[in-house]
């Protein structure tokens, strides 16, 4: 994928990957970056993407929508609406466990241009032509009770002096959280 075209490649394995359509969506504004693809329950496959280069500063992610993996027709850009940012980037679908759907979307909200914020928008109806204001998701701190550990092992072992005590591993990473 280029700035301005989507080419679509597909596999069966995951590892000889083959071109299916070259040039499969050009969008209004010639530019198109970061796309995301999500097939909705009613079947229509639905492209979203940043809509501009990174000298470009704008706010708007793209909207596509097509019957098939190939072929994709222009919907809309949606303007994220927080006051005073400068870019939106890289949106993402997510779908939660109870089927809504949801755009997570990278906003720069400070004078570092490399610190981002991901923000959820919900889609507020099926053919996701309307969303709720952007929400902050946030990263909830590791405390003990959300941290993953082995289970105990019942296992003895002998006794072990200060020069050859070995520490277990610490527990696997913390899993991360988002609101």
């Amino acid at each position: 994928m280029f700035d301005g075209t989507v080419n679509v490649y597909q596999s069966e394995d995951a590892t000889d990957v083959r071109l299916l359509k070259s040039s499969a969506y050009t969008p209004p504004s010639n530019r198109i970056r970061d796309a995301s693809v999500l097939k909705h329950t009613h079947g229509f496959h639905y492209l979203t993407y940043t809509t501009h280069t990174w000298q470009d500063v704008r706010t708007t992610i793209g909207f596509a929508r097509g019957s098939d993996r190939a072929d994709r027709t222009f919907l809309y850009d949606c303007t994220v609406p927080i006051a005073d940012l400068p870019r939106a980037w890289a949106p993402e679908w997510f779908v939660d466990s109870d089927g809504s759907v949801h755009v997570i979307v990278s906003c720069w909200l400070t004078s570092n241009e490399w610190i981002f914020a991901p923000y959820r928008l919900r889609a507020a109806n099926s053919a996701l032509t309307d969303w709720s204001s952007p929400v902050a998701q946030t990263r909830r701190r590791s405390t003990p009770s959300t941290r993953r550990r082995p289970p105990p092992t019942a296992t003895a072992t002998a006794p072990t002096t200060a020069a050859t005590a070995t520490t277990p591993s610490p527990p696997g990473r913390p899993r991360r959280h988002y609101r």
